[in-house]
């Protein structure tokens, strides 16, 4: 229980984060300056941490290799894919595809590491990406590559969380695989930066906004590799999708002018807390 626990503290976590995000947007933030802001957070706090709990003679090779890779793929290329996929489809038409990343991360993890994927499993995991798609609103747009591209990004968010699986795994060090993690995301949106020429600057009032998400969001890294020392990929994976469910209800806390709860919103939370329900106590 301990790794479902921690799964879904991950997915509150980076529901906080988002919270932090739209208040610093909304400021003049750029989605660039929030993530790179972001991820400078989370380097500054998980290498201390990773440094004072970490075996050094446990950190190997292989398991570094898979947490850059992770980084790469997840943080970078997914993330990237994402964003253009919603550039071609809209959100509505895009997030369905991409909330379907659980099921990819379920196959990998059943297909290269023999992972049991049960009945329950799979009904919790589809409630919850049913219930996410649900959620999101707005103008559907027609484009092939536009659904390749989300399609896409939603196994290679499946095939990070594997990634980042065999990592920890190897290292046995949440914080030390977290901050690796981070330190790719850094470097990549900063080459990102300099490459498009883009700045990467924020006023002081928005500044803190994107601190607050990086506390969050190194809360919910150090919690989600918790998760994975913890449980498997099948059980972790469809737990962090609950996150839109947490970004919802803390924005109607924190930001009621933004986000007002609808019968569509409740119907749709009791299904992804339905799905959750049946993970936890499968």
């Amino acid at each position: 229980m301990l790794g479902e626990f921690f799964g879904l503290l991950a997915a509150l976590f980076f529901g906080a984060g988002e919270i932090f995000v739209r208040k610093g947007l909304a400021s003049g933030g750029t989605p660039l300056s929030s993530v790179y802001l972001m991820a400078l957070v989370n380097v500054i706090i998980l290498w201390p941490l990773a440094l004072l709990f970490t075996d050094p003679e446990q950190i190997g090779i292989v398991g570094l290799g898979f947490l850059i890779l992770a980084g790469f793929v997840g943080s970078t290329l997914a993330r990237l894919l994402r964003s253009i996929a919603i550039s071609k489809l809209g959100i509505a038409g895009s997030a369905p595809i991409i909330a379907s990343y659980p099921l990819f991360a379920a196959a990998f993890a059943t297909l290269t590491r023999s992972e049991e994927f049960t009945l329950i499993l799979a009904t919790g995991t589809i409630l919850i990406i049913v219930g996410v798609s649900l959620l999101f609103e707005g103008e559907w747009k027609i484009s092939k590559l536009g659904v390749v591209l989300a399609l896409i990004a939603a196994i290679f968010f499946g095939a990070s969380e594997n990634f980042r699986k065999v990592g920890v795994s190897e290292i046995g060090s949440p914080s030390f695989a977290a901050a690796v993690v981070g330190s790719v995301a850094l470097v990549t949106y900063a080459i990102y930066a300099r490459t498009s020429k883009t700045s990467i600057r924020s006023q002081t009032r928005t500044s803190y906004f994107f601190i607050g998400g990086g506390i969050a969001s190194s809360s919910a890294l150090l919690t989600a590799f918790t998760a994975l020392t913890l449980a498997d990929v099948v059980v972790v994976a469809p737990l962090l999708n609950t996150t839109v469910l947490f970004a919802l209800l803390l924005a109607r806390i924190f930001l009621p002018s933004h986000e007002k709860i609808t019968l569509k919103i409740v119907i749709c939370a009791l299904i992804i807390m339905l799905g959750a329900i049946l993970i936890v106590t499968r």
